[in-house]
């Protein structure tokens, strides 16, 4: 079997690994950052225009809530609705 070798910008395999680990790790804060700022904004615009999410709600098409729940943004819709109701 060939020795695994480095990609040609690095010194050695370990090198290599500390820089895919914290690419990664990067990647993750930054999107827990955006998604809880996110999710913050939409928790506090709830709680603040309850009356306005309720009045958006019962304007919705029935047929609306099945397309959503069958996507993943839905599925994080439904379940923050979950908790908040």
């Amino acid at each position: 079997m060939p020795e695994v070798q480095p990609a040609v910008q690095y010194a050695d395999l370990r090198q290599q690994d500390h820089a895919a680990r914290l690419g990664m790790w990067g990647f993750l804060s930054t999107e827990v950052l955006f998604l809880g700022g996110l999710m913050l904004m939409y928790v506090s615009y709830r709680m603040a225009y309850e009356e306005g999410f309720v009045e958006a709600a019962h304007s919705t098409p029935s047929w609306a809530p099945h397309v959503w729940s069958r996507s993943s943004s839905g599925r994080l819709h439904c379940l923050a609705c979950y908790f908040l109701d």
